[in-house]
């Protein structure tokens, strides 16, 4: 049995189509996961940038504790105040390091330009390359 000239065409344009529609659900499938990358290279990026400043910080205050242990131990006098605001410093520093905010919350928290120490943790299923 021959098929008729429109038979032919209208398979030969169904086929297109449905090759058409597999290639868009391939490029949304595709643009989700580069999404998904991004979105853990955000966390990742700000996770990194969290840490460099805590780091920052932690220096700083190694330093400036250092510098005053140096001036008692060499008998100057040093005053109550830059004690009061070395003890105060750490016990900024202590605050923002702790980790007591729910996971839950960090997004919702970092969102509405609150802050929250603690990231949610990180999904990654399979390594980035």
């Amino acid at each position: 049995m021959r098929l008729s000239i429109s038979a032919r065409v209208s398979i030969a344009c169904t086929s297109v189509i449905v090759m058409a529609l597999a290639l868009l659900a391939v490029g949304f499938s595709v643009g989700d996961k580069i999404h998904r990358a991004d979105l853990r290279i955000t966390v990742l990026s700000d996770a990194l940038a969290r840490q460099d400043r805590l780091d920052q910080a932690q220096r700083r205050l190694r330093q400036d504790v250092g510098r005053l242990t140096r001036d008692a131990e060499r008998g100057i006098a040093v005053r109550n105040a830059r004690w009061e605001a070395l003890h105060n410093r750490i016990a900024t520093f202590k605050r923002h390091t702790s980790r007591n905010c729910p996971t839950a919350d960090w997004n919702r928290a970092r969102f509405q330009g609150r802050t929250c120490s603690k990231p949610p943790p990180l999904l990654l299923r399979r390594p980035i390359v």
